[in-house]
């Protein structure tokens, strides 16, 4: 039943295949599917008529039957304005959002790159080098320290969420779900203490 669902998936979203969204940015495949959401690369106009060396972005699109769910809608622009909040090297730069007739979109760098998930599926049995696998998590504790430090809780941190670069670099992605954690330090110390 599962590839049944994702062939179908599969021939609506290639549907958006050569469209261009919002006049700038031409979808030229699929890179991902998600819950929610899929992913496409795209090349943007604006920076591939400047002369950009890399002009492609990635394209995060919400899927046609959740566009007309408010909720949903709302949960990718809350995603992009959360993302476009955190600068920092380890998580995803996200450059624009919006909506285009019906297509709701959020457009973030494109990495060339495999997530953390099929790192570890690839990896199996010996697993991962014990340095390699330090340098990946300390890149991810210092997105989420900074994260936090920002008030932002991720909230839905996973492998699939983490992608690498050839060169170990690491990017946090999928801020859909984050929370902003409002509760103020003094707050939660004195909460601690009465509850001590």
């Amino acid at each position: 039943s599962d590839n049944k669902n994702t062939k179908n998936k599969s021939v609506i979203n290639s549907n958006l295949i050569g469209q261009t969204v919002k006049n700038r940015y031409e979808i030229e495949s699929i890179l991902g599917h998600g819950g929610l959401c899929d992913v496409y690369l795209a090349k943007d106009k604006i920076l591939e008529s400047s002369g950009s060396e890399s002009p492609y972005v990635a394209l995060k699109v919400l899927q046609k039957e959740f566009a007309s769910q408010p909720e949903t809608a709302r949960m990718l622009i809350r995603e992009a304005q959360q993302t476009q909040r955190l600068s920092h090297p380890n998580v995803i730069r996200v450059f624009d959002f919006g909506v285009d007739g019906d297509i709701y979109f959020l457009v973030m760098e494109y990495i060339d790159g495999e997530t953390l998930e099929s790192l570890i599926q690839r990896s199996r049995p010996n697993g991962l080098k014990y340095h390699a696998m330090l340098s990946i998590l300390n890149q991810i504790l210092d997105a989420l320290s900074y994260a936090h430090s920002l008030g932002v809780v991720h909230a839905d941190l996973k492998p699939a969420n983490v992608i690498l670069t050839s060169e170990g670099h690491v990017k946090l992605l999928d801020f859909g779900v984050s929370k902003t954690h409002q509760i103020k330090h003094d707050q939660y110390a004195a909460k601690r203490k009465t509850e001590d």
